[in-house]
């Protein structure tokens, strides 16, 4: 074998490898994300990505983090106005009963 294609077929075999592993970084950031993805969408909103980079998945990262803060704010919304709503029903019912209470209690000593 000659050496220049000794070289040649030492640089494909090397950059196959470092194209393999790059493949295995992005699969495993992609992998991460879709994971807390899933676990926001279950209801686990306090799940964060943590990227170093600052490539596009590092930037899809920051977006998904802010996609989950904001949903999160939305469904604490949500449930607080739920609460609410419940609270003024209970106070309403009961302001109503209290006067029918009494109006009963009179029709009922007069008859």
């Amino acid at each position: 074998m000659n050496p220049l294609s000794a070289a040649v077929i030492s640089f494909l075999l090397l950059l196959a490898v470092l194209l393999a592993g790059r493949l295995y970084s992005l699969h495993k950031r992609t992998a991460e994300m879709l994971s807390v993805v899933r676990g926001v969408l279950e209801g686990e909103n306090k799940r964060q990505i943590f990227s170093v980079k600052n490539d596009e998945l590092g930037r899809l990262a920051f977006e998904i983090n802010r996609l989950s803060a904001m949903y999160g704010t939305a469904q604490e919304k949500y449930e607080q106005e739920q609460r609410a709503k419940k609270q003024l029903i209970s106070n309403l019912s009961h302001d109503v009963r209290t006067p029918l209470v009494s109006v009963i209690g009179y029709l009922e000593a007069i008859v």
